[in-house]
């Protein structure tokens, strides 16, 4: 059926039967590979791109090439259709009361045009200008205030319908871009937006294995090919796959399930549920890999971001927005810094102690930008407005994260959690902890409902005043996965860079000690400042408390499981 077409275009579709050399969008595409439907809506555009949102983009029917179709000949006060391919449609009689058309496959479909008293248009080339398939029930054109729509016959110049009135109509998109890049190569059809061309039409390409046997001594493995759907999925001999990279993730899932279910050794042939494992286990490698690629094309930071969960088949956080700085909520100003430094090496000559000492505060960082100060008192960094460069090491939080992490699932309860993959000296930035601004009040509403789920976000900014919270729950960097630990390595510190408002301090996370590559990154959410320090009182317990009593009856007792030496055994 699709061997007469040639290419296909996610921005336009212009019908596909046997003499259109061109199809397009996705949406339509559904419709043109119907048995039951011959022809597709013409002149179909895309306004939104398919790529960037699988959910359901609008589909309007409009052509500028035709502008208005009406009838413009004031001296033809009788439409005459003298074309041979269109019998009986020569009206030159008053006596015929209405001009309509007659094809029964195409209902409601008339001409109204008082100058045109007599007209009947019976043609059986003029395709039906509906799109409805009974196995596809959400993708049909279909408007009750739509009483008209165009019909014209290249072979009728003057014989057309007035539709300067017509309103776009919309086709919801049913398909993923995987999906439609399968049924292209299914068809035959060729597609510039989803990769597929005369080329690699015909290439087979392994997507993931599904299952396994052996059979007279030869290996064999069920294939998911890339690009097409899972009924055309085929068995095929060892010797024959050049995917090595593929064939070990697949046995190291398949040791990993045969290992719950106590098998020492790999069977001739796999069980249903197992192979059905198999395959949940491919696909949520592949869900983790595309947000993996989201997450590092949103963050602004050096530092990259891995994803992996070998524990279980939880993939992607649902509700959840990576971030990179904080999203103020409503009512809440940052006051930016009115003056700046004058310094020209911040470190080892300030002027006026530099933007620390205009605060009366000493400088946080040593010349590699390790922080020095004790924890609980506060980190001035120089700001726009400082005549110092980029490289000044009085600019280290603002920098941003600079070590490569992974997300991680923990294999004890503690759901996602976060790792180094490179070796962080002690006294380091790592990361910030960043999310949306909240009012206590309204943080005290959420803390509630948090409680009762067994985990929150929230992060009181206590410096001074209880007045404002960081929700990190929806809203958040890589800190929201990051774990508790009644022992961690890493230290809060109140930053301040461009906001001079102490109420609003940015939270950042300096590493207590060295921290090896492949260890897990926490800190204490309960955590505690030195009471000899002076700027103790500014800074107390203040991660997760927010919406809590401070009746201890009434707290909600959550349990810890950082599995430390010194464990409290409860997180509050």
């Amino acid at each position: 059926m699709a061997e007469n077409f040639k290419d296909c275009s996610v921005s336009d579709c212009s019908g596909m039967d046997s003499g259109v050399s061109d199809c397009s969008a996705p949406e339509c595409l559904l419709d043109c590979v119907s048995d039951d439907v011959p022809d597709c809506v013409p002149h179909c555009s895309v306004l939104d791109s398919v790529m960037s949102d699988l959910g359901v983009p609008a589909c309007s029917v409009s052509d500028s090439s035709v502008p208005d179709y009406s009838v413009s000949d004031s001296n033809v006060p009788a439409c005459s259709v003298s074309d041979s391919s269109v019998p009986d449609c020569s009206v030159s009689d008053s006596s015929v009361p209405d001009c309509s058309v007659s094809d029964s496959s195409v209902p409601d479909y008339s001409v109204s045009d008082s100058n045109v008293p007599a007209c009947s248009v019976s043609d059986s080339s003029v395709p039906p200008c509906s799109v409805s398939d009974s196995s596809i029930p959400a993708c049909s054109v279909s408007d009750s205030s739509v009483p008209d729509c165009s019909v014209s016959d290249s072979s009728v110049p003057d014989c057309s319908v007035l539709v300067s009135d017509l309103p776009p109509c919309s086709v919801p998109c049913k398909l993923r871009s995987d999906e439609l890049e399968a049924l292209c190569r299914m068809e035959m059809l060729h597609c510039q937006e989803l990769g597929v061309n005369k080329a690699n039409v015909n290439e087979w390409e392994v997507e993931f294995l599904c299952d396994y046997k052996r059979t007279k001594g030869e290996e064999f493995y069920l294939v998911k090919w890339k690009g097409f759907p899972h009924s055309v999925n085929s068995w095929e001999p060892k010797r024959n796959l050049k995917c090595p990279k593929l064939m070990k993730v697949f046995h190291q899932d398949l040791d990993l399930i045969l290992k719950l279910q106590k098998k020492r050794t790999l069977p001739k042939q796999l069980d249903k549920d197992v192979s059905s494992f198999m395959v949940q286990k491919a696909k949520l490698r592949q869900s983790l890999q595309q947000w993996e690629a989201h997450l590092n094309q949103t963050r602004n930071h050096p530092g990259r971001i891995l994803v992996s969960n070998e524990v279980d088949l939880e993939g992607p956080p649902k509700n959840f927005t990576y971030i990179n700085n904080y999203k103020v909520g409503p009512g809440i100003v940052l006051d930016e810094m009115a003056v700046g430094c004058e310094c020209k090496n911040c470190v080892e000559e300030p002027v006026n102690g530099c933007c620390p000492g205009a605060s009366l505060h000493r400088m946080a960082y040593n010349n590699k930008g390790q922080v020095r100060i004790r924890p609980g008192k506060p980190i001035y960094e120089c700001n726009s407005r400082c005549s110092c460069g980029i490289d000044c090491p009085n600019r280290v939080v603002q920098k941003g994260i600079q070590f490569d992490f992974c997300i991680f699932k923990t294999e004890n309860g503690r759901g996602w959690g976060v790792r180094t993959m490179q070796h962080i000296n002690k006294n380091t930035f790592v990361m910030e902890y960043v999310g949306e601004i909240i009012t206590t009040d309204e943080a005290e509403k959420r803390g509630h409902f948090y409680d009762r789920q067994g985990s929150t976000y929230l992060f009181d900014l206590d410096y001074v005043d209880d007045v404002y919270t960081v929700d990190a729950a929806h809203f958040g960097n890589i800190s929201h996965f990051v774990n508790h630990s009644c022992n961690p390595n890493l230290q809060v510190f109140n930053v301040f860079v461009d906001n001079i408002d102490e109420r609003l301090p940015r939270i950042a996370l300096f590493s207590t000690r060295g921290i090896r590559a492949g260890e897990e990154l926490t800190f204490d959410y309960k955590m505690q400042i030195d009471p000899m320090d002076t700027e103790s009182t500014k800074m107390d317990s203040s991660f997760s408390l927010a919406g809590l009593s401070s009746s201890p009856k009434k707290r909600l007792r959550v349990e810890c499981r950082c599995g430390s030496d010194s464990c409290r055994k409860y997180l509050f």
